[in-house]
């Protein structure tokens, strides 16, 4: 027997309203002057490194520029693996 919801039960059902979503989001995502602010890196190298290939990952929501959190993270933990293995830090 098939189960049929209407549009109106589904959104009266959801977890959580427009407004918290919007507020995850805004921790989850951040923007090149927040990444930038952050790390003291200049927006314009996040620029030049995102047309580049290179720097931390981003996505693109609509025509906004945003990097996840644990993006830039992940590539400033890389950045200083790297830097620690130009300085011979291994065992030879």
């Amino acid at each position: 027997m098939a189960v049929r919801l209407s549009a109106v039960a589904l959104t009266l059902r959801l977890p959580c309203s427009n407004y918290r979503l919007e507020g995850f989001m805004e921790k989850l995502l951040l923007s090149d002057v927040q990444v930038a602010q952050a790390t003291g890196i200049a927006r314009q190298n996040l620029r030049t490194w995102r047309c580049v290939g290179t720097g931390p990952r981003f996505v693109k929501v609509g025509t906004l520029v945003r990097y996840r959190r644990w993006d830039v993270r992940a590539w400033l933990t890389e950045c200083a693996s790297a830097r620690r293995g130009a300085r011979g830090g291994g065992a030879a």
